[in-house]
C-alpha cells in the first residue's frame, strides 16, 4: 500500500489548475503567522517530502525494525516478512529508475535522498543512539553498496536528463562518503 500510494513515482500527479488554486494555510497558529510565510504560494515539494520522508521514516523507527527481528525467531513459516525483506524491498523500490534508465521525477529524488540519509542514519550509528540492531546495520550498508553500483551502471546512459545525471552524482558522492566513514579518536 505505501510503495502504491506514497512511494510511487506517480503517487503524486496533479493537475496543474488545481495546483494553481491552492494556497498556504495563512491562520496556522492565530499569532501573526500570516506576517511570517516565506512564499505565498502552496510549497507543494515541501509538503510532498514531508509525507514521504514521515512513511519512510515510520517504516524504519528501531522499534519496528527491532520487533521484525524478534519476529523472525519468534515464527519460523516459509511466508514470514524479514527484515532483509524490508531493506531489499524498500530500497529496490524507491530506487527502481536504475533498473529501467528511465529519468527521475523530482518527488522520487527527494525521497530517494531522504533513503541516504535514513540509511546513513542506520549504518553509522556507531554508539548505538539509536538502538539500530545490527543486522540492520548491515543491511543498511549492503543496500548503500548495491545501489552504489546501479547508481554507476545507469550514469553510463547519455540519455537521461540533467536533473536526473547531477542527482545520480550527488547520491554516489552521498553514498561514497557514508561508505568511507571512519571514527576518528583523540
Amino acid at each position: 500500500f505505501i510503495n502504491s500510494k506514497i512511494f510511487d513515482k506517480n503517487a503524486f500527479h496533479f493537475d496543474e489548475n488545481v495546483l494553481n488554486k491552492l494556497s498556504p494555510e495563512r491562520y496556522d497558529d492565530f499569532t501573526y503567522y500570516v506576517w511570517r510565510l516565506d512564499r505565498i504560494d502552496y510549497p507543494i515539494h515541501t509538503v510532498i517530502k514531508r509525507i514521504q520522508s514521515v512513511a519512510l521514516y515510520s517504516i524504519f523507527h528501531p522499534r519496528r525494525i527491532l520487533r521484525l527481528q524478534d519476529n523472525e525467531l519468534r515464527y519460523t513459516n516459509e511466508d514470514q516478512f524479514t527484515m532483509a525483506e524490508l531493506f531489499n524491498t524498500v530500497n529496490s523500490y524507491l530506487w527502481e529508475e536504475l533498473h529501467t534508465s528511465n529519468n527521475i521525477n523530482s518527488h522520487r529524488r527527494e525521497l530517494q535522498k531522504s533513503h541516504i540519509n535514513l540509511l546513513r542514519t542506520i549504518s553509522l550509528d556507531m554508539y548505538n543512539y539509536t538502538s539500530f540492531p545490527n543486522d540492520a546495520k548491515i543491511l543498511a550498508r549492503s543496500n548503500l553498496k548495491s545501489t552504489l553500483k546501479n547508481i554507476y551502471h545507469t550514469l553510463s546512459n547519455t540519455t537521461l536528463d540533467e536533473y536526473t545525471r547531477v542527482h545520480l552524482e550527488s547520491c554516489s558522492e552521498d553514498i561514497e562518503s557514508i561508505l568511507e566513514a571512519r571514527i576518528n579518536l583523540n
